[in-house]
């Protein structure tokens, strides 16, 4: 079962690569659904959802500032969610992986990030 498992997520991580969403339509998206925002440009972390309910946010970076705390500030802070983290850097690969409602992942969350949630199981582009 085990095995299973590691070849399942080994596949969803090589399929998010190959297929994901592209950082700067991604930003795009997020901004033009939050248009009201008042955030500072140079502290934004942007949150997106589009399957199947839509949710668009821009949420405050602070140093430290944990996928928890994100996750959080959303309304899918009680489910567990597959989690894509795109970098404006082009040579940074998405991240992907699977935090549950009462997990706290140490993934450093860099300023500008571009964070995609999708429901727990097979992620779909």
């Amino acid at each position: 079962m085990k095995v299973f498992i590691a070849l399942f997520s080994l596949t969803l991580c090589m399929a998010a690569h190959a297929m994901s969403p592209e950082y700067s339509s991604s930003r795009k998206w997020v901004e033009e659904q939050c248009r009201t925002n008042s955030t500072p440009k140079d502290e934004r972390v942007f949150v997106g959802r589009v399957v199947p309910k839509k949710y668009a946010g821009v949420i405050r970076f602070h140093t430290g500032i944990t996928l928890r705390e994100i996750i959080d500030q959303t309304p899918f802070k009680a489910t567990a969610v597959m989690v894509c983290v795109l970098r404006a850097d082009r040579r940074a690969s998405p991240k992907v992986f699977r935090v549950t409602a009462s997990e706290k992942p140490d993934y450093e969350v860099k300023n500008m990030d571009m964070i995609w949630l999708y429901e727990d199981g097979p992620v779909i582009w």
